[in-house]
């Protein structure tokens, strides 16, 4: 076997793509090529195992196969703070040949179907689905021709739990936000940590509300930190966003396909000046991700600075559990200096409170031994009934459609210490809505 790598003084036979025949572990000379004889075996890289990772409404395997999916390491396009402060340096793992996964027929197809669940009989998913395979073909077309825009969102307004404007893209651009988010979802996930929550398989209310209890209960009578990001959504700078998207993609395309759907929302939020546009649209799959990569920043500051053992965020709300006030104090200072240097804003609500008042949490609130649901929760609930119970009497409303509604309700005061409201509640309801069990 002739191995390559040339001779350093000699200019016709120089460089490691140069032939030399005399290149062997027991030659001394001033070769520079590669030895595979050598005493030291060389480091083989294997390819990335196959991971298994949840992402919106199905699962998606990265392919093992490095010509589908190249893992490299590189220069990162941003440097960190932490790192232009002198700690010590670790190259990201970065994606490249992603674009031609999020074109593809079956990926397109797959976020077609994800992206109808639950919508197959509205206006604008039956139009679509008449010509299905048409509108797919064109839809392909356009994304591996680079001439996708977006289209104009839909606009309204959610008052539960708070006044929100909910802005819904068109049925096609759904479709090529679930694509995108299939591809690139798995990579950021297995760099979130465990105790993130919203917008990820398994990571619910109700599953952070009882890793709550736990740690209130590991930890005894202490103080919480409990924090919130002020109008999280329309605050989020798109810059930051797009610094973190190129600290883990390597794929220009995709990063340009990420750009088209930022630029398609500008909020008015007035935070810290110099951050740029700023906001995402409550309402898109990508908004969710997009949000929860940028609250990774505050989690890994959290766990990996701050070494905070007992810390959870659902969204824009997070929670740190300290030995004492000083601590909780001094957590609170480096938390809002690293959002100074993002651009995100802390709201004024945040404050620390002893664990023995509970932790109002996602609806409910929470001691280590038992937990209760918030009174405006009851409250809202409790009217939302009625109005079914009044409109089922009424004859506009099916008996059905309020049972399921009502049982969804109890399902959620199921996870507190709320056997006697539910009887009561039950047994005003018993009367109208027990025949249609």
């Amino acid at each position: 076997m002739l191995l390559v790598g040339g001779n350093w003084n000699n200019g016709s036979n120089a460089g490691v793509r140069a032939a030399n025949a005399n290149n062997s572990a027991g030659n001394s000379n001033t070769n520079i090529g590669f030895r595979l004889s050598n005493c030291v075996l060389p480091v083989i890289v294997q390819p990335r195992l196959p991971v298994r990772a949840h992402t919106h409404h199905t699962q998606i395997l990265i392919p093992s196969n490095r010509d589908e999916h190249q893992t490299f390491r590189r220069q990162p396009v941003a440097i960190r703070a932490n790192v232009e402060a002198g700690a010590p340096y670790m190259m990201p793992t970065t994606y490249a040949r992603l674009y031609k996964d999020i074109c593809s027929f079956e990926q397109i197809y797959s976020a077609y179907e994800r992206a109808r669940l639950g919508k197959r009989y509205r206006q604008d998913v039956l139009e679509f689905s008449v010509r299905l395979g048409d509108n797919l073909l064109k839809l392909q077309g356009e994304l591996c021709s680079f001439t996708w825009q977006p289209g104009p969102y839909r606009e309204m307004i959610v008052h539960e739990p708070k006044p929100r404007m909910i802005r819904v893209a068109p049925f096609r651009d759904r479709i090529v936000h679930q694509a995108l988010c299939a591809v690139i979802a798995p990579l950021f996930e297995e760099t979130f940590l465990y105790d993130s929550y919203a917008c990820r398989v398994g990571k619910g209310t109700h599953h952070a509300v009882d890793r709550l209890t736990a740690f209130l209960r590991k930890a005894g009578g202490n103080c919480i930190l409990k924090g919130d990001l002020s109008k999280f959504f329309d605050s989020i700078p798109h810059g930051l966003i797009m610094r973190e998207l190129e600290w883990r993609i390597a794929d220009g395309q995709v990063l340009e396909l990420c750009r088209k759907i930022l630029g398609t929302y500008e909020s008015s939020f007035e935070g810290p000046p110099g951050f740029g546009p700023r906001g995402v649209p409550i309402g898109n799959l990508t908004s969710q991700w997009f949000a929860n990569i940028v609250g990774n920043i505050l989690d890994q500051y959290i766990k990996h600075e701050l070494r905070c053992k007992l810390y959870l965020r659902y969204m824009d709300d997070f929670l740190l559990i300290a030995v004492d006030k000083d601590t909780a104090s001094r957590w609170l200072h480096g938390i809002q200096k690293l959002l100074d240097q993002t651009g995100l804003v802390l709201n004024p609500k945040t404050r620390i409170m002893p664990s023995a008042q509970g932790v109002p949490f996602l609806g409910y609130r929470i001691w280590a031994d038992h937990r209760r649901v918030l009174r405006d929760n009851v409250v809202s609930g409790h009217r939302r009934m009625r109005r079914d119970i009044k409109n089922v009497r009424a004859g506009e409303l099916d008996g059905s459609v309020a049972v399921d509604s009502l049982r969804s309700w109890f399902a959620h005061l199921a996870h507190a210490d709320t056997y006697s409201l539910r009887k009561s509640l039950w047994n005003e309801a018993r009367s109208t809505l027990e025949e249609y069990l």
